[in-house]
């Protein structure tokens, strides 16, 4: 019979039998030194000093355990048993390696790291070295769904605004016909240039295809050549005139005539009727003289019916004027009782009459008395509705 004994369970051993067969516990000979205590805690029974503590294990996270909560299971503690270690704990069933530790046991932690082992300390994790407490999962960011509608928003004020302002620019650009009174919608939301309008009448005497009374007859002489109309007259006191070659009348409007003064003096004449009737008996007379002075007249006939004129502006010098030989550019616009003048672009003078409100537009030459003869040359007539706002 063998004297070795379980510790655990007092069943008899054979020699060299590491394991009880009856409850698995590990057998330590007397002296050997059990594993699962640190050997720091050993002390001789010989030796004198304070009373040896009970050694701990160390056990990593384990899914059986019967106590609740994040950190690792509790072990049972050993018992001390004089100068030998008291037997195995029955979690030791298994070998670990040379040293006789458990697969269900992880190695302590080492003594130099502060903390380790404490569950949370420093953001340690359970099943990490050191063990710890499982940290929640950091939600992931999703689109800003606000971020999305704002830009959305957005597109849809610039597209809408865009349209907008296409469809009013179209709606103001249109004219009632002949008279030349344009469709107002008001001005844009916003500055910008506005494309030109649509001509009631223009040529540019490329060549007859409108129709122009020419010929010559009694000293007056009319022709188209070289991109011109031609109006001369040699009779003393007379006006030769051409009437634009169409039967409309207009209103409001305005009219833009480019001529050369070619032959005359102070006394010799060239410029255009405005809202005239039918024989030019009523009407606004521009006129351009060869001394580039410029007056403004309004024609009618007497009680006897004899022509008459009254003067609006008398015969004026203005810088705007280029002398005889040079091209002038010499723009009406007519609106309600206003009547603004412009010579070369540069705005000369503003009247108001009410008297003729709408009528007939024509080119003319006068001769006076002091001359050989009046001739002047036209490069381009053009008539437009009159602008939402005259210049001034």
């Amino acid at each position: 019979m063998s004297n070795r004994m379980c510790r655990q369970c007092g069943a008899p051993l054979a020699p060299g039998q590491e394991f009880c067969g009856n409850c698995g516990a590990h057998y330590f000979e007397s002296g050997a030194v059990d594993p699962t205590q640190r050997a720091a805690s050993y002390q001789s029974p010989e030796a004198p000093g304070p009373a040896p503590l009970p050694p701990t294990q160390y056990a990593g996270p384990s899914s059986s355990s019967p106590y609740p909560g994040p950190g690792p299971s509790p072990q049972p503690p050993t018992e001390y048993a004089g100068p030998s270690f008291s037997p195995a704990s029955p979690y030791d069933s298994t070998p670990y390696g040379s040293q006789g530790q458990s697969y269900a046991q992880a190695p302590p932690p080492p003594s130099n790291v502060p903390y380790a082992g404490v569950p949370g300390a420093y953001g340690q994790q359970l099943g990490q070295p050191g063990g710890g407490f499982p940290q929640a999962p950091q939600p992931k960011k999703g689109p800003n769904l606000g971020l999305i509608i704002s830009i959305i928003v957005l597109i849809f004020v610039v597209v809408g605004t865009g349209i907008f302002i296409v469809t009013r620019r179209s709606s103001g650009s249109g004219n009632t016909g002949t008279t030349g009174n344009p469709t107002s919608v008001g001005s844009p939301t916003i500055p910008t240039t506005l494309p030109t309008p649509q001509a009631l009448f223009s040529d540019n005497f490329a060549d007859n295809s409108q129709g122009w009374a020419t010929g010559t007859t009694s000293g007056i002489s009319r022709d188209i050549s070289n991109h011109m109309f031609n109006l001369a007259d040699t009779n003393q006191n007379q006006i030769a005139i051409e009437s634009l070659p169409t039967t409309a009348t207009f209103d409001n409007f305005t009219i833009t005539a480019s001529l050369t003064f070619i032959q005359g003096d102070q006394n010799d004449g060239v410029g255009l009727y405005v809202r005239g009737d039918n024989k030019l008996n009523h009407d606004y007379r521009i006129e351009v003289y060869g001394d580039a002075t410029y007056a403004i007249f309004k024609e009618f006939l007497d009680s006897s019916n004899n022509p008459k004129q009254t003067a609006l502006v008398n015969a004026t010098s203005t810088p705007s004027l280029h002398p005889m030989g040079q091209e002038n550019k010499i723009t009406v616009s007519m609106k309600g009782s206003t009547l603004v003048l412009l010579i070369n672009d540069t705005l000369v003078k503003t009247i108001t009459d009410s008297d003729y409100t709408k009528g007939l537009i024509a080119l003319f030459v006068e001769h006076g008395t002091t001359s050989n003869g009046v001739k002047a040359s036209f490069s381009s007539v053009a008539v437009y509705p009159a602008p939402d706002q005259l210049p001034s």
